[in-house]
């Protein structure tokens, strides 16, 4: 499960600091994304990017190339969503020697306001 928290960048700071200095214990119940507004959520959790993502987790592509075959997108373009979709960790890049292939886990949002 992925966990998203929405908050205020000021809520976030001090969440983030209390984090930091330790006053906050760091376990697996904290959310793994953090972000000021729906819009951002939106975005990120856009049509497009979920049904990019359910192709990848149903038909495990050996490689980028074989994504952007599948779902006649730019690879260039397609690199840039995945690149996204990975620094907020809804997926991961495996793989060796250059070639690099797409995993989406089995996963689900759980969406926290502040």
């Amino acid at each position: 499960m992925v966990r998203i928290k929405l908050m205020s960048q000021t809520l976030l700071r001090a969440e983030l600091s209390c984090l930091v200095t330790g006053f906050t214990k760091i376990d697996k119940s904290l959310p793994r994304i953090w972000m000021e507004s729906t819009e951002t959520l939106n975005e990120l959790l856009s049509e497009e990017n979920r049904n990019l993502l359910q192709e990848i987790r149903l038909n495990s592509p050996e490689s980028i190339q074989e994504v952007s075959d599948a779902m006649d997108i730019p690879e260039e373009q397609l690199m840039q969503r995945l690149q996204l979709l990975s620094n907020f960790r809804l997926l991961r890049f495996e793989g060796e020697n250059g070639m690099l292939r797409p995993v989406v886990d089995d996963w689900w949002a759980q969406v926290t306001l502040a």
